[in-house]
């Protein structure tokens, strides 16, 4: 569980921190703007990182209540969804013991989106007030609309994908986005 605390502290209890420090502002000037910078993985599950993903599921749950909350204050909330982003996030990332990273950069940048356009897209969103902004590349993209339109499908498909995401890990492939690249048209057909 300590690692589940942490990473609450880290991605809710943070992130709530900052926003019940500038939101009364707001509120009192009657003007401004949220952004949050959440996760698809609060969209949709993420195999071998249930506590990022229930962390992100949190921040999500508290800044789509938000959002309704403070509409009448002329207070927009913004909640960008990024999935995988070329970065040492995934080294970085913490594994299962309190202080230890992950510490293996993934290898294959050509799943993720560049930093560069993810930030493009985010002041973008920012820019146009939106909701909730998803940016991520194919498979997770269709993921994430499929989780949102049709979750069925999405519980269907994401069970196979998981199987190779945890086959990959246990085999050494500490990549937390290892199983990204299966095609999930190849999994459909497989399955029927």
């Amino acid at each position: 569980l300590a690692v589940d605390r942490a990473m609450l502290e880290l991605n809710v209890i943070g992130t709530l921190s900052i926003t019940k420090a500038v939101l009364p502002s707001m509120l009192q000037r009657r003007s401004g703007h949220m952004v949050c910078i959440s996760s698809v993985a609060g969209k949709l599950p993420a195999v071998i990182s249930g506590s990022y993903s229930m962390s992100k599921h949190a921040v999500q749950g508290f800044y789509n209540t938000l959002r309704m909350e403070v509409a009448d204050r002329n207070v927009a909330v913004t909640l960008v969804c990024p999935g995988p982003v070329v970065s040492e996030g995934s080294a970085n990332a913490m594994s299962a013991k309190i202080g230890e990273t992950v510490g293996s950069h993934a290898v294959n940048d050509q799943q993720k989106i560049p930093t560069e356009r993810c930030a493009h897209l985010v002041a973008v969103a920012m820019a146009n007030r939106l909701t909730e902004v998803w940016i991520s590349k194919n498979p997770v993209l269709l993921f994430t609309y499929l989780s949102q339109y049709v979750p069925s499908i999405t519980v269907w498909l994401g069970a196979a994908i998981a199987q190779s995401r945890i086959k990959a890990f246990k085999d050494g492939d500490r990549d937390i986005n290892a199983g990204l690249s299966i095609n999930p048209f190849k999994i459909i057909r497989r399955l029927l």
